[in-house]
């Protein structure tokens, strides 16, 4: 699963390939789904993990705010 390998670039410290595949698997659920499905929260927290341990407070945020809009 492409998560995976997402979850392997950053943990490798290649945050952009990462933020790269975390939006190919995120374009992907939005396209299967619709943009305020629960199964995009997944992808969305990875991606705000990810933006947070590249020191991108501010973006996480914005995620972090899509995650509970989608919640809701």
């Amino acid at each position: 699963m492409r998560l995976d390998l997402v979850t392997l670039l950053a943990a490798g410290g290649a945050t952009d390939e990462a933020l790269a595949e975390n939006a190919v698997v995120l374009a992907a659920v939005e396209a299967e789904y619709g943009p305020n499905d629960s199964r995009l929260v997944p992808v969305l927290g990875q991606r705000m993990n990810i933006l947070i341990d590249a020191g991108r407070k501010k973006d996480a945020r914005r995620v972090k705010k899509q995650m509970k809009r989608i919640s809701k």
